[in-house]
């Protein structure tokens, strides 16, 4: 029915399921069969799933992963603005946001995150913000960077954004803190952090990605 798009189908054999075998289905779809499809049947899919019943279906988009890691993950595609049209036409952005804080853990490039961003309408900073706050990695630690330095009171933000990665209690998000503190000047942040930055460092770290890691990681920037 899937492969097919025999939506009607497909929702007449779920009505007709009992609950136990409509949750079996659930983890099926999510490990199985959603990982197989390609990236407008994956699209398709999944945009029809929610239709069905979101809170169900909702876990589902972590199986984007394999279309991410494989680089076969497209976001202009028919079924990709289909599904991109569905979700924005729901009330406020809450579908979205529980949709990328799901999804984005998934993707495997800068690239793929601003893409899904779009194509979730997730266009506010703070919104963008709030979401990647939930994630701790290099990348999406480079994003929310990147994020700030373009929200409309960056200080503030940032300020924000490092008393909850304080909350992490890592050495990687501790050295984010100190990152953001050095670069948008948080003077009221007077914890100690290990991570000391040089001055001179400041210009070079929005400069590349690999200049970010390495400060990030405790190294050097390449000047």
């Amino acid at each position: 029915m899937i492969m097919s798009k025999d939506w009607d189908g497909l929702y007449n054999l779920f009505d007709g399921m009992p609950n136990s075998t409509f949750r079996k289905v659930e983890t099926l779809m999510r490990q199985s069969i959603l990982p197989r499809l390609g990236n407008d049947d994956f699209w398709s899919t999944y945009h029809h799933l929610l239709a069905y019943r979101k809170q169900s279906f909702l876990p589902c988009m972590s199986a984007v992963r394999h279309l991410a890691l494989d680089n076969q993950l497209r976001f202009d595609t028919d079924a990709a603005l289909a599904f991109s049209s569905f979700v924005k036409s729901m009330a406020g952005t809450s579908l979205s946001i529980k949709i990328a804080r799901i999804g984005l853990p998934a993707l495997a490039t800068e690239e793929q995150v601003y893409g899904m961003f779009g194509m979730l309408g997730i266009e506010n900073m703070e919104t963008r913000a709030s979401v990647l706050l939930t994630m701790t990695s290099a990348m999406t630690f480079h994003v929310l960077f990147d994020t700030l330095r373009h929200a409309d009171e960056p200080s503030e933000l940032a300020y924000r954004c490092c008393k909850r990665l304080m909350m992490n209690n890592d050495t990687l998000s501790y050295n984010m803190v100190a990152i953001l503190r050095a670069y948008f000047g948080i003077d009221r942040l007077t914890s100690t952090l290990s991570l000391k930055i040089a001055p001179y460092e400041l210009s070079y770290i929005d400069a590349s990605y690999e200049n970010f890691l390495n400060v990030l990681t405790g190294k050097k920037p390449k000047v």
